[in-house]
């Protein structure tokens, strides 16, 4: 896949994902694999099986991306948003990082929640991205929200409004809840 990427502008990555259902494959397993479909990332309980039917909330599956970028570009991270499972990332073949712990049951699997940017290296313009996926937790299963490519600056400016919108609302809820306590306090409780 070839991406026409502006050094302005944030890139979906969220169409033509291989997807491989109840496989975990590491990089470099995937030469005689065929994926079970080529997906667009939303839950997987969206997509179909072999006979037709939805998928179940619960299970385990291996996703894949190969794109490309023009080597000549300012820094360029990926964010990768909350996925509501554990999870376990490649770039390129090299191992970035585990969020909860990755198993084939619901016994073996430890489900969190992280958001992560990644740095791409500089010098090269092939990437292939490989993230396995384990939920026993929640209903929508999967990867339901799109990864992110773009310059680093502008990962970074958008993963700071994310924190500064989700302080606003903390303290504004905080705030709420404060004043109720003390109408209770002073006025309600009074009037029994």
């Amino acid at each position: 896949l070839e991406l026409q990427f502006e050094n302005n502008k944030t890139i979906k990555l969220n169409e033509n994902w291989e997807f491989y259902w109840k496989e975990l494959i590491n990089p470099g397993n995937f030469d005689f694999k065929v994926p079970s479909n080529i997906v667009s990332l939303t839950s997987w309980t969206n997509y179909l099986d072999s006979n037709n039917k939805s998928l179940p909330s619960f299970g385990y599956a291996t996703y894949r991306l190969k794109f490309s970028i023009p080597k000549e570009r300012l820094r360029t991270s990926l964010y990768i948003p909350l996925i509501s499972a554990s999870s376990r990332i490649w770039v390129n073949g090299i191992y970035i990082l585990e969020t909860g712990k990755i198993g084939t049951s619901k016994e073996k699997t430890l489900h969190r929640s992280f958001t992560k940017i990644i740095p791409l290296n500089s010098n090269e313009s092939n990437f292939e991205i490989v993230i396995q996926v384990a939920n026993f937790y929640h209903k929508n299963g999967g990867i339901t929200t799109p990864i992110l490519l773009g310059t680093t600056e502008n990962i970074f400016y958008k993963k700071t409004l994310q924190i500064m919108t989700d302080m606003i609302s903390i303290g504004s809820f905080s705030f709420i809840g404060i004043l109720f306590l003390v109408f209770y306090l002073l006025y309600w409780n009074k009037d029994q």
